[in-house]
């Protein structure tokens, strides 16, 4: 990976957890739980005006996969 994209990449993570310092933690105890296959993700996304849109997904072994691949990431 490129020495510039990875210090904007870090860049924007420290912008991001600035911004919303809880979700870290949220993300960490995510991982010291661990995935299931079959654990339910549901997502609601609210609009200034008060519309909402609301989704889940029901986790598989391909999404843990990719999970775990991308919580292992290291910069080179």
């Amino acid at each position: 990976m490129n020495p510039a994209t990875i210090f904007k990449m870090k860049k924007i993570h420290d912008r991001f957890v600035s911004d919303h310092p809880k979700f870290p933690g949220f993300v960490n105890a995510v991982k010291a739980k661990d995935l299931q296959e079959g654990t339910v993700v549901a997502m609601t996304i609210t609009y200034p005006d008060g519309q909402t849109l609301e989704t889940n997904l029901k986790i598989n072994a391909s999404d843990i996969e990719a999970f775990h691949e991308l919580a292992n990431i290291k910069p080179e």
